[in-house]
């Protein structure tokens, strides 16, 4: 792995953080998610840090096609905490 997949991880895994954190999720299994799901993204690009970066910045201009190309279980994983999250904010 180069440098710069190295910390392209880690800036990906620190934003994942960094949004678990200002929303109040349990930052254990936020960081486990977002390092399946990243885990997942270097493999499909075969580590490809520049196609990891187009797919993450496609993400950030369309997330719900982003959500709709992770694996089944990473979107129910995502939707269990979604819904955590909506309770604790006291929204349906």
């Amino acid at each position: 792995m180069s440098l710069f997949q190295t910390l392209f991880i880690a800036a990906f895994l620190n934003l994942s953080v960094a949004i678990a954190q200002s929303i109040d999720v349990p930052k254990p299994e936020v960081e486990a998610l977002a390092a399946e799901i990243f885990g997942d993204m270097s493999e499909a690009t075969k580590g490809d840090a520049e196609q990891m970066k187009a797919t993450l910045e496609a993400a950030q201009r369309d997330p719900a096609s982003f959500l709709n190309s992770l694996s089944p279980a990473h979107r129910e994983e995502i939707r269990r905490i979604a819904s955590e999250l909506s309770k604790d904010v006291g929204t349906p």
